[in-house]
This record gives structure tokens, sequence and C-alpha cells, in this order.
């Protein structure tokens, strides 16, 4: 079946589904509203089964947030499924790169990475020209780049520091020392051990983790501490809020967003107010599409493995520790860098 046929049977059946209680109980809306539902969770869907035809569990995943989509047809819903599956339709698309720019594509990242750790110490300094002219730097406490937080800036020089060679490794590192993000530094360290093929990879880890415990002993574990502590209620307080049937079809897309102010944890500094986004990439599509959502993804990554031992594999698993606590699918600056680092990775070529 192709996606065109969907748009086929809606000229067909939408007419007739003016009758259904989707979104609303109230006739005169629902000659308007529930059609227009239908229409968009069926062109999610034509996207979704694009991307089956190309990745059989990719699609799959796409496709259940778009039955979440109809089991909770609401505008926040709308907007996380929307990013998901084109989300992952930029995943195939990153795919069809060709291989042969592959070094292009990774100099690019590099590049783009090295400048914002300039931007980065130059704002240390006391300066950025963007919104102040080149007057002080005053626009957050403390310095980011261009990202607007430090610990989003750490999380993309911990997915492209794999791919620097040693020069530009260390101007790299620089930054992530800079941003004193501990999560950070550990991903990318761990992604640049793991790229390593080299006899010796694992002396060269312990040479490499040095930057990690200096950052730690200088004030490090009180910080680490709290954010990890905080981090630890929202999950555990959250997951207990489930009930039974939605940690099987989960409590709906966006939903975290609407719940998190609601749970009986008080304002917390270490997370900067009320997280509006789970800390997790992994456990919020735990919580919002259930072990279902969370089963498709574990087949879809077994299904690629190769991934972990290809080119790109130290980027990889950046991706997959930073998914762990943090959530850089959640940000567009962060998480377009995650696509592009999984979609080069599961090429077939790189595989």
């Amino acid at each position: 079946m192709t996606p065109g046929w969907l748009i086929v049977l809606a000229a067909a059946l939408l007419p007739w589904s003016t009758k259904l209680p989707l979104v609303t109980s109230d006739p005169g809306r629902a000659y308007v509203t529930t059609p227009l539902v239908l229409w968009l969770a069926i062109l999610l869907g034509g996207v979704a089964l694009w991307i089956g035809q190309r990745d059989r569990w990719l699609g799959a995943f796409a496709g259940w947030w778009v039955l979440e989509f109809l089991l909770h047809p609401a505008l926040r819903q709308f907007e996380t499924v929307e990013a998901i599956v084109l989300g992952s339709a930029a995943l195939c698309w990153v795919r069809e790169v060709d291989q042969a720019w592959h070094p292009q594509l990774k100099a690019l990242l590099i590049w783009s990475a090295g400048l914002q750790v300039g931007w980065f110490w130059m704002q240390s300094l006391g300066v950025d020209w963007t919104w102040a002219g080149w007057g002080p730097f005053t626009e957050a406490p403390r310095p980011h780049g261009t990202f607007g937080n430090a610990k989003y800036l750490a999380a993309s020089l911990a997915m492209v520091l794999p791919l620097a060679g040693m020069a530009g490794s260390c101007w790299l590192l620089s930054g992530l020392l800079g941003t004193a993000s501990t999560l950070g530094l550990g991903a990318g360290l761990i992604g640049w051990i793991s790229h390593r093929r080299t006899r010796g990879r694992w002396s060269l880890g312990l040479v490499a983790v040095t930057p990690l415990l200096f950052l730690l002993h200088h004030g490090g574990w009180p910080a680490i501490l709290a954010s990890g502590q905080t981090r630890w209620e929202y999950w555990s307080v959250g997951l207990r809020e489930l009930h039974p049937h939605e940690w099987v079809i989960g409590a709906g897309p966006g939903m975290w967003m609407e719940h998190a102010a609601q749970l009986p944890i008080g304002r917390v500094p270490a997370l900067e107010g009320f997280p509006i986004w789970m800390h997790s990439d992994v456990l919020q599509v735990c919580y919002e599409g259930g072990l279902v959502a969370v089963l498709i993804a574990g087949a879809w990554l077994w299904t690629h493995r190769a991934m972990w031992r290809g080119p790109w594999r130290g980027s990889a698993a950046a991706v997959g520790l930073l998914s762990l606590a943090f959530m850089p699918f959640h940000l567009i600056t962060t998480g377009v860098v995650a696509l592009v680092v999984l979609g080069c990775a599961t090429t077939k070529e790189e595989t």
C-alpha cells in the first residue's frame, strides 16, 4: 500500500467521520474538527508508511505515535507527533546522502562545533556583539555559544567530539570543560574512546578521562549529586503517577509537559524550575508512548546494531548516553545533530 491510497480513502471516508465523537460531542463543531483531526492523522500516517517502506521499525515507531495522536487529539499532542514523524523522515533523508560526502559532512559538523567553542570563550571574556552590540555579555548567567544554555552546547560538542582529529578534539574538549557539564563531558569522552580502534585505546582512555576527574574534583560532586537526585525524584514520582494501562500505551504524546508542574515536587534549582522535558529521552518515550514505544525503539536499535561498529560509532554512543539522562531529541539545536549522526551511522554503506 502506498501513501497515495490513504489520500484516496480519505476523500471517500472523511465526510462520514463527522458523526464520530472523536474530539467533541458538539455536532456543530464535529462537522469541522473531526475531519480535520483525522486528515492530519492520515497525512502523518502517510509519512509513517513512507518511512516504513525504507525502515520497518522506524516506520512502526512513527506510526505508533500517530495512533497515540488519535487517542489524544489536541494541539500539543499534534505538535509532538508531528515533530516525531517528520524527524523520523529526516533521518531517512540523511541516509540518502552519498557516502562519498561523509568526510565533508563530518568536517562541517566539526567546524561548526569548533566555532561554537570560539564563541563560548569570547563570551567568557565578556564579549558578545549579537544582542548587546560590542557591549558586555549579559544575555545569560553563563557563556553558552549560541545555544542559550551551556548544557545544550555541551551535548552538541559531545556528539561531535568523537569525529574530530587530535587537534580538533583538544579544542572541542576545552569547550566541554568550560561548560562544566559532567554529563556532556562524560558522553563526549566515552564516545571518543569507543571511536578509537587502536590496541591501546583503553590506556588512551585513561588519559582521556583525566579532564572528567579534574572537573569532578574541583567542585563538581555537589552539583552532580543535586542534579542526579532531582532527576531521580522527577523520574520516580512521574512514573509512579502512570496508570496501569499507561505503562503499556503511555500517557500520551506531550503529556509530560502538562503533568510536570502538577507533580508533588516543588521548584528545584538544580533543574532550573519545573522541567518541561523529562531530562531523559528514553524515559520520556516510556512515559508518553508506553512500553510499546520502548519495544519498537529497541527493535530499531537491534536491527541497526552494526552502527556501534561503524565509522560513526563514537558519536552514536554519545547520543545514546545523552539520551539516558538528557533530552537531546527535544531540542532542535541538538536534535538535528543527533539525527545526522544516527542517519549516517545507519546507512547500509557505513554498516
